[in-house]
């Protein structure tokens, strides 16, 4: 069933993004999935007992508000907040990565956190605690190529570079036909945040490389292993049971997990890619 429940969250993630165009079957068939699991669309954000901020469902405007009002309204201010989403529309996530950077939060991940969960807001935890079964799951940013999978190694080289100086004009002139998104100024607020970060950019396109699409392109997503993550600088990982053992699969298909290995490729892309550990 888990695997199943898992499926679901990501086709919720799909439909609400606004950056997604839908069918008119597909959306059928979701609400047909709605009705019959109603755990997927479980959303509200609280303060619980041990004082942190939880944080369930698509990230909004509205609910980034609501954790903005309560973190503000504590007398003993909240240092984590919990978060188990699908993502949502990329400006509410940007903007509650922002905060949570701002605020020196920790990041917990309950059961799940994926795209615009993963790209802004786990990453941005000053700590960042993952249980047993927690998983993080990236599909995308805003520099993706519309045909998929991308096969130029130049392409992951030029984003790097935009991703040091977060100036887009040279990437956009060789590469700005072929973004599936427009130009916006969520493409600076996008960079400016993983780089002050000392996140790599490219954590959110990696699975979209021709090297790596035939084993993503069926579930729609991917994830990485706790050293390739610290690889990538997403670092201050906590294991909370001392052990990582997230889904391997959605639905019948496994899930690509990056390690090491599979990161060497792109290593010799990239200086960043020096540390494993």
């Amino acid at each position: 069933m888990a695997r199943w429940y898992l499926l679901f969250l990501i086709l919720l993630e799909r439909l609400q993004s606004i950056n997604m165009l839908w069918g008119f079957k597909m959306k059928i068939i979701f609400f047909l999935l709605l009705v019959s699991f109603p755990s997927v669309v479980y959303s509200k954000v609280f303060v619980n007992d041990h004082g942190h901020i939880e944080y369930h469902g698509v990230i909004t405007e509205s609910k980034n508000v609501t954790a903005f009002t309560l973190f503000e309204k504590s007398n003993a201010k909240p240092k984590r907040i919990v978060i188990s989403s699908s993502g949502g529309a990329v400006e509410s996530g940007i903007q509650l990565g922002e905060w949570v950077r701002e605020n020196t939060l920790d990041v917990e991940v309950g059961e799940y956190c994926i795209s615009s969960c993963a790209n802004y807001v786990f990453i941005a935890g000053k700590d960042k605690f993952l249980r047993r079964s927690s998983f993080v799951g990236w599909h995308g940013s805003l520099l993706q190529m519309r045909q998929l999978p991308f096969v130029s190694a130049s392409y992951l080289k030029a984003v790097d570079d935009y991703s040091l100086s977060c100036d887009l004009s040279e990437l956009r002139a060789r590469y700005g036909s072929q973004f599936e998104f427009p130009v916006s100024s969520n493409h600076l607020r996008e960079c400016v945040l993983l780089r002050e970060l000392g996140v790599d950019y490219r954590v959110m396109i990696l699975g979209q490389h021709s090297d790596h699409y035939e084993s993503i392109k069926h579930v729609g997503l991917w994830s990485y292993s706790y050293d390739a993550l610290k690889a990538l600088g997403v670092n201050n990982i906590i294991l909370t049971d001392n052990i990582w053992e997230p889904p391997l699969y959605v639905g019948d298909q496994k899930i690509f997990y990056f390690d090491i290995n599979s990161l060497a490729f792109f290593k010799q892309k990239k200086a960043r890619f020096i540390q494993s550990g």
